[in-house]
C-alpha cells in the first residue's frame, strides 16, 4: 500500500469510528442537528477520498448516506429507525473495506456495494419508515373436536347384544341387521326394539 493510499486509510478509519458513535447517540436525540452536521460532513469527506483512491463501492456508499444526512438535516426526511440502521449499515460497510486496505488488499479486489444496502439506502432517502412486512402466516384450523357419543353408543350396543344374544353368546339378528342396507330387512318387533341402538351405530359416519 502506498502512502497515499495508507494515510487516506488511517484519517477515513478514525471518521469511520466518529460516525458510529454519531449514530448512536442519534438513536437517543434524533433531532439534534449537529450530530446530523457532523455525520454528513465525514461521509462527504470519506467519499472525497474514496474518489481519489479510486474505490467506487465505498463511493456509492458514502454517496447516498450523505444523501441521506442532507435529508434528515434539512428535514426532507423524517429521522426514523429505518434511516439510523441504514446508515449503520453504510457505516460497517466502509469501515469493513478500510480494515481490507488495511491488511493489504487491493483497491480492486474490494466487494461492492450490496444491492440490499442499497436499497436500504434509498427507502430511508424517500423517508420510509420500515421495511415492508413479510406477509403473516395463516394459523392452521383446529382439529374436529371427537364425537363424544361414540362411548355412549357402545354402550347401548353392549346393552342391545347383551338383550338378544343367542346361545353362543353373539346376537346374529343383530349383526345381520347391520349390514344389510336399510329397509331390506324386517325383523320381529322384540327383537328390533332391543337392536336399534346398534343401527343407530351403524349409520353414524
Amino acid at each position: 500500500m502506498d502512502d497515499m493510499l495508507k494515510d487516506f486509510v488511517v484519517e477515513a478509519m478514525d471518521l469511520a469510528v466518529n460516525v458510529e458513535e454519531h449514530l448512536l447517540a442519534l438513536e437517543r436525540d434524533p433531532d439534534n442537528k449537529e450530530t446530523l452536521n457532523a455525520v454528513f460532513r465525514s461521509f462527504h469527506t470519506i467519499k472525497g477520498g474514496a474518489g481519489f483512491m479510486g474505490l467506487p463501492a465505498m463511493v456509492t456508499a458514502c454517496h447516498l448516506t450523505e444523501n441521506l444526512f442532507d435529508a434528515l438535516r434539512t428535514g426532507a426526511a423524517p429521522v426514523t429507525p429505518l434511516a439510523i440502521e441504514a446508515a449503520l449499515q453504510a457505516s460497517g460497510f466502509v469501515a469493513d473495506q478500510l480494515a481490507e486496505l488495511n491488511n493489504g488488499a487491493q483497491p480492486d479486489s474490494l466487494p461492492a456495494l450490496p444491492q440490499d444496502l442499497e436499497s436500504l439506502l434509498n427507502d430511508a432517502i424517500a423517508g420510509k419508515a420500515s421495511t415492508p412486512a413479510a406477509a403473516p402466516v395463516a394459523a392452521p384450523a383446529p382439529a374436529p373436536a371427537p364425537v363424544a357419543a361414540a362411548p355412549v353408543a357402545a354402550a347401548a350396543v353392549a346393552a342391545a347384544t347383551t338383550a338378544t344374544t343367542s346361545p353362543d353368546g353373539l346376537n346374529w339378528e343383530a349383526m345381520y341387521e347391520a349390514v344389510m342396507p336399510a329397509g331390506s330387512y324386517t325383523r320381529p318387533a322384540t327383537a328390533a326394539v332391543a337392536a336399534a341402538p346398534v343401527a343407530a351405530v351403524a349409520a353414524a359416519p
